[in-house]
């Protein structure tokens, strides 16, 4: 019973209904300055569960290289990447955080 509550609650790997994490956007950190500004760009999306057609509707705030130049940002350091997940996925809402000068 304790274990699927946590499943549910996000506190495991994935969790089933609310999980809110922080990952790289890339993998190669290999001597990577940090960036002394940032901006976040947002993407949005929404599954319909029931029929089974896997109808779904995204929708992004803007490119992340337009956003990051309008935040002052010309060379893009890294990019990390925060994912909201409601309902298993049914809602999800990733924000790309961009770090550079």
């Amino acid at each position: 019973m304790l274990l699927a509550v946590l499943a549910l609650a996000g506190c495991a790997p994935v969790g089933l209904l609310y999980s809110n994490t922080i990952t790289p956007y890339s993998e190669e950190f290999h001597a990577t300055p940090v960036g002394t500004k940032t901006c976040t760009v947002k993407e949005n999306q929404i599954k319909e569960p029931v029929t089974g057609y896997s109808i779904s509707a995204a929708w992004t705030t803007s490119y992340l290289l337009q956003q990051a130049k309008q935040a002052g940002i010309s060379d893009i350091d890294y990019i990390d990447k925060r994912t909201l997940s409601i309902l298993n996925g049914l809602y999800k809402r990733e924000t790309f955080i961009i770090h550079g000068d």
